[in-house]
């Protein structure tokens, strides 16, 4: 099997070059690549119940929960050199520019189907939100059956209704607002607008709830009351600048680059033009604070 995280970031390379169609090519290789993975062991533990366990139906299930995600883990060993947590960062990475390319560009928009579409923003909201778990198999299996052949992905077909995965992404977009994958629902609002839904309930209510609070937690706003540029010390500089990058953890150019095109990604003003005066206010000054601490780490790490 390919190196999937190499494939990843040269996805993220041309995402980065707006050349949307040849990085969606690749970030759906990855995408395809990790539920080959998971179908093929949810196909052959699904075959061997068939086989010897379809008369008792509890232990069926119990089986297959009982087994599905260590064998998960080895096939991502065997086939990504990677383990569970390792491959995950790797779907979320490709699942999430994957549709960011698809709300960027009209030519991928117009040939993919909005059940299949909202299913994928569901199978992403959970991946981040079970991140850290191993649920996060047996979540996305509930969201997806997948249809392997020759240990390839041949079909993804949803499991729930239209209907049903508008109602849980609204709840799962409540909880990704307290995580770095806020973004996620602007992501999702795009692509409702641009598909012609921006009068729907479902476009309102996802506004609503994405517009709530300016897109900062209280815990951050507290920081940044009880933070003063005139009085803070070197120290208390690093802690909040790193903090407004997202940087935990030792910090080089490489890590300070990256995180700091992650971060200025979801907030540029030119994503936030029809969203309101006030949101795009917001914007950018948020990308004013990430350029001033981007600078001012870049002048403490010069290497």
């Amino acid at each position: 099997m390919s190196n999937i995280s190499g494939l990843r970031k040269l996805a993220d390379n041309l995402s980065a070059k707006n050349n949307h169609e040849d990085a969606f090519l690749i970030y759906d290789e990855v995408y395809s690549q990790i539920w080959g993975a998971i179908g093929s062991v949810f196909q052959g533990l699904s075959k061997f119940s068939y086989d010897f366990l379809s008369y008792k139906i509890k232990s069926s299930i119990e089986f297959k929960n009982l087994f599905i995600e260590p064998s998960v883990n080895s096939i991502f060993k065997k086939w990504f050199e990677m383990d569970a947590d390792e491959t995950l960062n790797e779907f979320i990475f490709s699942a999430h520019g994957r549709l960011k390319c698809l709300v960027d560009s009209n030519v991928l928009l117009a040939r993919q189907n909005m059940h299949t579409t909202i299913n994928d923003f569901l199978v992403l909201y959970n991946l981040v939100l079970y991140s850290g778990s191993e649920k996060w198999i047996k979540t996305v299996l509930r969201i997806i059956t997948p249809l392997i052949e020759d240990n390839r992905i041949k079909k993804i077909r949803p499991n729930f209704h239209e209907s049903e995965i508008k109602k849980q992404i609204l709840t799962a977009s409540q909880s990704i607002k307290q995580t770095d994958w806020k973004n996620i629902n602007l992501v999702m609002l795009d692509y409702l607008k641009k598909t012609g839904e921006e009068n729907s309930d479902f476009y309102k209510a996802l506004y609503k709830v994405v517009h709530s609070d300016s897109y900062e937690s209280n815990n951050f706003r507290s920081k940044k009351r009880r933070y003063n540029i005139e009085t803070a010390d070197e120290e208390e500089k690093l802690v909040y600048y790193s903090s407004i990058i997202g940087i935990e953890g030792p910090i080089t150019r490489i890590i300070l680059r990256k995180k700091y095109l992650e971060v200025i990604s979801k907030f540029h003003p030119d994503k936030f033009q029809n969203y309101g005066e006030e949101t795009l206010k917001m914007a950018e000054k948020k990308s004013k604070e990430i350029n001033i601490a981007y600078e001012w780490l870049c002048d403490k790490y010069p290497n």
